[in-house]
């Protein structure tokens, strides 16, 4: 190592982990790491880019996004919930904008587009207010009544 080469051994980059100086990479002033990724593969980084953060695993991590993404990048949503709403097809057009179909626990199939899902903006079709127009409205009338009779009353309308 250089008397200028800042030492990185033992420390972790991200999914790296920095584990000796590369000799067999060095070149034009240029000090190289020889690095473990997480996934067990070993790499030889720039020194600059590991310290930088430019370089965060050996390519394991953009396979891993490619392999749950779909096409142009955007990212795989199938299978997931976000608060009532499942995400069983997708992505679609409609509107012009990419959506995806969803399926509420209560039943109704709703297109929703991606950011609103991620943003949990939507989490349900509609049915969620619903329930929290009828608790606002009971509320109103019965302002009494214990918060565990409201709690079960919810239970109830769904």
């Amino acid at each position: 190592m250089g008397s200028g080469a800042i030492d990185m051994t033992g420390q972790q980059v991200g999914r790296l982990t920095a584990l000796k100086v590369d000799a067999t990479r060095a070149r034009g002033g240029g000090v190289y790491w020889l690095c473990r990724c997480q996934c067990g593969a070993l790499t030889s980084v720039r020194g600059t880019a590991l310290r930088n953060g430019h370089i965060k695993s050996c390519g394991c991590w953009r396979h891993e996004f490619q392999l749950t993404s779909t096409p142009k990048g955007m990212l795989n949503l199938m299978g997931r919930v976000f608060g009532r709403l499942r995400v069983t097809r997708g992505p679609v057009r409609f509107k012009n904008e990419r959506s995806w179909v969803c399926r509420c626990e209560c039943g109704r199939r709703v297109m929703v587009r991606a950011g609103m899902l991620v943003s949990r903006n939507t989490q349900s079709c509609g049915c969620a207010q619903a329930v929290k127009r009828k608790t606002s409205a009971i509320r109103a009338r019965l302002p009494a009544l214990p918060r565990r009779f409201l709690k079960s009353h919810k239970r109830m309308a769904l």
